[in-house]
């Protein structure tokens, strides 16, 4: 999903750029002049590192942005959120944060919808790819 596309430039801001772990830490590392991984991005923000405090920040606020961009156009029960970032105890309630300061801004157009964790974590697509398989060829 596109963010926003400069016409002169051609150049375009998508939403798997700025909301996914694997395109943070690109961006941390560019910055840092390392290699890092995106757990390695959230220990060093954890540990007090400014560069990794600011891109987990902003990898949160374009998540619950893209989140509540969903909400507005599929209005759902229920979003659930699976991924490697879900391995982390603490994924779910910095999320919900997240949510809850764009909510906070929009007042009466705020929406609830609950947002969960995927029971199977980062496997949670590869289950849903087998199941879909098993359906297609059969039993």
């Amino acid at each position: 999903m596109l963010v926003q596309y400069d016409h002169e430039q051609g150049r375009m801001e998508s939403f798997s750029w700025l909301a996914s772990t694997g395109n943070m830490a690109r961006r941390a590392s560019e910055k840092l002049n390392r290699e890092l991984s995106g757990q390695e991005v959230f220990e060093l923000a954890a540990s007090g590192n400014q560069t990794c405090q600011e891109e987990v920040s902003a990898f949160y606020a374009h998540l619950s942005v893209l989140l509540t961009n969903l909400q507005c156009v599929y209005d759902p029960e229920l979003i659930v959120v699976p991924g490697g970032v879900t391995e982390r105890p603490q994924f779910g309630e910095e999320l919900k944060a997240a949510l809850d300061a764009i909510n906070s801004k929009r007042d009466v157009l705020a929406i609830e919808t609950e947002v969960a964790v995927a029971e199977h974590r980062n496997d949670a697509n590869l289950l849903g790819a087998f199941f879909n398989l098993k359906d297609k060829v059969g039993h």
